[in-house]
């Protein structure tokens, strides 16, 4: 017999498809999750020995246990949509309330249901259309987009970037655009604070420095992932089929592997990023299943196209309190875990997985910088006071990508559980944090990419 060794796991394919039922693969979508660096899903499969008076000192009987599915998959992401699988649910869209700072859209009440995109015109130029067709909530009720026909942006700065809003709003059955310009800069950002407050957001515009037409490419939409609970009887959360392929170089096609892992989802995700780091963020999503499948008959391993676009490689966070005082934290690390309990029998497998309580843990470092940041920690001036009196703060941690993607987690309603400050001789003071965060919503800026 000629041995036949399986390629190592950087050659192998491993990417999610979302599910129309639960613990039901479907037709091969690729789900976005970017760049996998390592797939540890594995199927238990215990075998219980029985005994009984009967069988005297030997084994009576073997009985199959039940399956357990669990593991994590280690990645660099390319988008933030995957995020939906471990908060429970993604909106689409946009408000403006004539602040700095974009209201999440609100399912059923103002947000995209489907389409809803402009694009370039079949002649690129400054404009952008929409087509007919596309349904969003406004105000809680349910419009269908007319055509319209330009979406005019203004021309280009010479030398600077700028970012547009692209808004919609129904009248009398009739869809209107808004083009909220933004300002040219190096880095520039969208003018919130000018959007219209009775409009939904459906997209923002890449303006890059000198060009003359626009394309389908210079946009980005504007999801959220929300908390919600993992439920697997909804529609858009029912879970993920992983994929895990072990190519046989010297075989025929027959003799590949083909592994399914059948009705993720995820129970924790983690990551951390470190000041100075040149390495893409990696983020680690430890899955629960209901079932494995291995080479189903007549299926082939399925193919993903590999995006070529920027992984994210710079981030920054800001803790941000009620003086209107920002501190920028070194050092960073989130977790989420959604207690996932698996419930029920079906045959070998679990019937259903159910959301626990959702816990955050996060950790970070902070270089001192005044005194009213030690009085976070023990309380008012001179420490007297107890940690109740002090007030809640905010922290947003954004990755970036180039021509504004990006992903922002907005934490919110934080204190310091912990706050270790440490010194050494010629070195800046620094605190080592631990922060008990009460709520988090994620605004994810996604260009177009192909996976």
């Amino acid at each position: 017999m000629t041995q036949r060794d399986y390629t190592s796991w950087s050659s192998q394919l491993s990417y999610g498809v979302e599910e129309t039922a639960y613990g039901t693969k479907s037709a091969a979508i690729n789900l976005s999750l970017g760049k996998v660096i390592s797939c540890g899903i594995k199927a238990d499969a215990p075998v219980i020995q029985h005994r009984s008076k009967s069988s005297g000192r030997n084994v009576g009987k073997k009985v199959a246990g039940r399956v357990n599915v669990a593991g994590p998959i280690e990645f660099s992401p390319q988008n933030g949509l995957f995020l939906q699988y471990g908060f429970g649910e993604l909106t689409r869209g946009a408000k403006g309330d004539g602040t700095a700072t974009p209201v999440s859209a609100v399912t059923l009440t103002d947000c995209v249901v489907s389409a809803c995109n402009i694009e370039e015109q079949a002649a690129p130029d400054m404009t952008y259309k929409l087509a007919l067709g596309g349904t969003f909530y406004q105000a809680s009720a349910l419009k269908t987009t007319t055509a319209v026909a330009t979406i005019t942006c203004a021309a280009a700065h010479a030398t600077l970037d700028r970012i547009d809003i692209v808004s919609i709003k129904d009248t009398a059955g009739t869809t209107s655009a808004t083009i909220t310009g933004g300002t040219a800069a190096v880095s520039p950002v969208p003018d919130w604070a000018s959007a219209p407050t009775d409009e939904l957001v459906i997209a923002l515009v890449w303006v890059g420095a000198a060009v003359t037409t626009l394309n389908t490419t210079e946009v980005r939409t504007i999801f959220w992932a929300k908390e919600k609970n993992l439920i697997q009887n909804e529609a858009t959360n029912y879970g993920l089929s992983i994929e895990n392929d072990f190519i046989n170089p010297e075989g025929t096609a027959a003799d590949d592997l083909i592994n399914y892992y059948l009705g993720c989802k995820v129970n924790e995700l983690t990551y951390s990023v470190a000041r100075g780091q040149t390495d893409p963020i990696r983020f680690t999503a430890s899955l629960m299943g209901k079932k494995p499948q291995t080479n189903v008959a007549g299926a082939t391993a399925s193919t993903i196209t590999d995006s070529t676009a920027a992984m994210f490689l710079e981030w920054d966070t800001e803790l941000e309190v009620a003086s209107g005082t920002d501190y920028d934290l070194n050092d960073f690390s989130f977790g989420i875990n959604n207690n996932l309990k698996a419930r029920g029998t079906d045959g070998r497998y679990i019937k259903k997985l159910v959301s626990g309580n959702r816990e955050y843990s996060s950790s970070a470092k902070i270089d001192l910088l005044d005194k009213e940041e030690i009085e976070r920690q023990y309380g008012a001036a001179n420490a007297t006071e107890p940690q109740d009196t002090i007030g809640n703060f905010t922290i947003k941690h954004t990755l970036k990508k180039p021509e504004y993607e990006r992903i922002q987690f907005i934490f919110s309603e934080c204190t310091y559980n912990k706050a270790d400050t440490t010194d050494s001789l010629d070195d800046l003071i620094t605190q080592e944090l631990e922060i008990n965060i009460t709520s988090c919503e994620v605004m994810i800026v996604e260009g177009t990419e192909t996976y």
